[in-house]
């Protein structure tokens, strides 16, 4: 995100996109899931959440519905449920 003049916890969904295509580059769709969506994903779950953090969206939900690399990894993470 440094790269991207923003701080990691604005990302925007385009962000999430891009970071879900290099990391699908290098590893398989259920290493991305698994050790990296799920822990982001819970993450921006809390910003939501919490009111000294107001945070109005959730750029890992967006990104899956707008993104296909983004949607593949949301569809691994329903086909595992």
């Amino acid at each position: 995100m440094a790269d991207r003049g923003r701080h990691h916890a604005l990302a925007t969904p385009e962000d999430v996109d891009q970071w879900c295509r290099s990391l699908l580059d290098q590893r398989n769709i259920r290493t991305v899931y698994n050790h990296y969506w799920v822990r982001l994903e819970r993450f921006y779950d809390w910003l939501v959440s919490r009111s000294d953090h107001p945070h109005v969206y959730h750029p890992f939900l967006m990104a899956a519905a707008e993104y296909e690399t983004a949607g593949r990894i949301w569809n691994a993470k329903v086909e595992q449920r």
